[in-house]
């Protein structure tokens, strides 16, 4: 077992991982390696080569003749000395050994990080795709937001926004050929190497092989608009059907979502032309597809009617016959009370305008008030006899500020007008209806 505390594990922490050091660590003395010798320091080594040479010291006795040797000394010469510095070579062998293994390892961590942990995703197996008949062709379909890659939601959310194109896209035939190709972004490449994943491919030919036919529904057939208030002043008012109902039950979920944007103008006027849009998001579009149902179109123009305002012509004035019949029962009325014997009354001509112009005689002769808008003349003509003699003379008589709404002529905003005239001729009378802006027929 390693003693935490042991200066080699020290050392080799300084040396291979100098953050994990702690402070405490810091402060324990490192003297001491594998063999207890302070790395600092150098040992000398006295290393001696000698040469022995016996020498005999000869005595002579004095007791007889004889010789002996008494002893013998040696003399030792040193040669040279050699000192070695210690290195403590056995420590850094070790040391190297230990630094090549963990560079080693540290070299197929990185291997492994960057190279062989990055997986690889085939984003064309993710996607599900299609080809759709909309009656008039085909073309190329791609429901990203179907991809599922719950494994890394970071991910699946890069796939479902990734852009492309389609070559060609649309008018397709049974056996054609698309070229799909991905263009990611910068960031969203960034995304995927940060999370270890790349892409197999970018693009991928993808061949006509069956297709969906999408049913088309008019959805305005379950909306109605209706304009309020005073031509010119009108607003417009919409309501959708709410029994709405569908056999398809994805279907009719759907289409009990869908609202129609407001319409703003609040200077409607009969006549004007106002754009009905729908209002509806991407995935309601993409939930009806997916039960191959379309909408046959998302706006659609509505002529304003239905506000209260002149006619725009005679055909808008849905009482014009009973107005003529009392047209003429005053106008005889009238000739009776001053005495006038007229025969053989007759209507020569209506004549109506919307926007008078009262240029010439266009006033009343009992209220002294001019035309007002939604101005109908009737143009009589009659015999009169004057001294055994037969004329034929013309007057008009009518109504002014006819007003309309969507269920006909009000009939309690009429006002009678008939302007003075003295003896005119039909003619005359539907000239002078003609200056004031009557159109007569």
């Amino acid at each position: 077992m390693i003693d935490k505390n042991d200066n080699t594990v020290m050392r080799l922490k300084k040396i291979f991982d100098p953050e994990s050091v702690s402070e405490s660590e810091k402060d324990i003395p490192q003297t001491d390696d594998f063999d207890g010798v302070n790395d600092d320091s150098e040992q000398d080594i006295e290393t001696q080569e000698t040469d022995e040479e016996v020498v005999d010291e000869t005595i002579v006795d004095d007791v007889g003749d004889s010789v002996r040797t008494k002893r013998q000394k040696t003399k030792t010469k040193v040669k040279h000395v050699t000192k070695q510095k210690n290195k403590n070579s056995k420590k850094y062998k070790i040391l190297a050994i230990i630094a090549a293994v963990l560079i080693v390892a540290g070299g197929g961590f990185v291997l492994w990080d960057r190279v062989l942990s990055v997986k690889t995703l085939d984003f064309f197996e993710l996607a599900p795709t299609r080809f759709v008949n909309d009656g008039e062709s085909i073309f190329f379909e791609m429901n990203q937001d179907q991809i599922v890659f719950a494994e890394n939601p970071a991910v699946e959310a890069v796939l479902k926004t990734m852009r492309y194109t389609v070559n060609p896209d649309g008018a397709l035939k049974e056996g054609d050929a698309v070229l799909v190709t991905l263009t990611p972004t910068e960031a969203e490449l960034k995304t995927l190497k940060d999370n270890k994943y790349k892409l197999k491919a970018t693009a991928k030919e993808i061949r006509v092989e069956g297709y969906s036919e999408l049913v088309s529904i008019d959805f305005f057939t379950r909306v109605t608009v209706t304009f309020k208030g005073e031509s010119g002043t009108g607003v417009a008012e919409t309501t959708i059907d709410s029994a709405i109902k569908d056999s398809n039950p994805e279907v009719e979920k759907v289409l009990k979502q869908i609202k129609v944007k407001p319409i703003a103008a609040t200077d409607l006027a009969n006549g004007d032309i106002v754009t009905v849009s729908l209002d509806l998001t991407d995935a309601m579009r993409e939930a009806l597809r997916k039960e191959n149902v379309q909408l046959e179109s998302e706006t659609k123009e509505i002529t304003v009617e239905g506000l209260i305002g002149a006619p725009a012509s005679i055909d808008g004035i849905d009482n014009f016959l009973d107005l003529q019949e009392k047209a003429s029962q005053k106008m005889i009325a009238d000739y009776q009370k001053n005495g006038i014997e007229a025969t053989n009354i007759r209507m020569v001509s209506a004549c109506y305008t919307a926007t008078p112009s009262n240029t010439i005689n266009a006033t009343d002769k009992e209220s002294g008030k001019n035309y007002e808008n939604g101005s109908l003349m009737f143009v009589f003509s009659f015999d009169l006899v004057t001294d055994g003699k037969t004329e034929t003379f013309a007057d008009a008589y009518g109504f002014t500020n006819i007003m309309a709404d969507s269920n006909g002529v009000i009939t309690a905003r009429l006002r009678s007008m008939v302007p003075a005239r003295d003896k005119m001729s039909p003619t005359a009378v539907q000239e002078e209806l003609n200056q004031n802006g009557f159109q007569c027929q």
